[in-house]
């Protein structure tokens, strides 16, 4: 922690500030959810005359960037054990044969892709209630490709309203991206839908688009618990080698070829 990044010390700086933020964050949960604060109801089933406790809580599941933590004894996957990163960019791992560079934003970008994937399999992914409801003055052209893509976007945790107006209202966003502006969004997501190759609207070119704008950017720190996980959680996907894009994700050297360059006999 560096606390002199501010004349009257009103600021802190963390080196791994989103590690600091998901554990504040799920202590907060934990806390807010004990009994005392939250106090279970009885429900009856219907036809059924014995009570049952239920707790109810209206508060959204915090997204975790990644997922839980690796137990010591997890299988490393694919990509071996994680030796670092380079340039905030690109973790590095090995594994007996080869050494591997990740590219983070692409590698997560796929994770988060399947994740959701699989979440819409299950039910409906988590979405975010905005405190307060974002009108947004659109072009009409963009307010039009805005509608054509709705029902993709409203499956995933949008929620607008007011299409044929001179504003649409944004009510929610997925939960995965409650930390973004809603307007730059909206803007994004015009920007994407517009682009070459749009086409007919579609639920994975939506997933995509999501995936995307939550996954980890370039240049950014992570911490070894961070790229540990992103590596294993890569190694767990259906396609590990390719973002939804189609961008690959990892390049790879192969370790007797260095042997070999260095005239290593061992």
């Amino acid at each position: 922690m560096d606390v002199n990044v501010h004349p009257t010390k009103a600021w802190v700086r963390f080196r791994h500030p989103r590690l600091i933020y998901e554990m504040v964050a799920a202590a907060t949960q934990a806390a807010l959810r004990r009994p005392g604060v939250m106090p279970g109801v009885e429900v009856r089933a219907e036809g059924d005359d014995r009570p049952s406790a239920t707790t109810f809580s209206g508060v959204a599941e915090q997204v975790a960037l990644f997922g839980d933590a690796t137990g010591p004894g997890q299988a490393r996957g694919l990509f071996g054990r994680v030796l670092g990163q380079v340039q905030d960019t690109f973790v590095v791992s090995t594994s007996e044969d080869e050494v591997f560079f990740l590219d983070q934003h692409v590698a997560h970008e796929r994770v988060l892709f399947e994740r959701l994937q699989h979440e819409l399999r299950e039910g409906v992914p988590a979405a975010q209630a905005l405190l307060f409801a974002e009108p947004l003055e659109l072009p009409p052209a963009a307010s039009t490709l805005l509608e054509r893509w709705r029902e993709p976007l409203e499956r995933l945790g949008f929620a607008f309203e007011g299409f044929g107006g001179a504003a649409i209202v944004v009510r929610a966003v997925p939960a995965l991206l409650k930390g973004s502006e809603p307007k730059r969004l909206i803007e994004a997501a015009v920007d994407e839908f517009a682009g070459p190759g749009a086409g007919v609207p579609t639920l994975d070119r939506a997933l995509a688009f999501v995936a995307c704008r939550a996954a980890v950017k370039a240049n950014m720190p992570l911490a070894r618990e961070e790229m540990e996980r992103l590596v294993v959680e890569l190694s767990a996907t259906e396609t590990p080698y390719f973002c939804p894009h189609g961008r690959p994700i990892v390049s790879r050297v192969s370790l007797h070829d260095i042997r070999r360059e260095l005239k290593r006999t061992w």
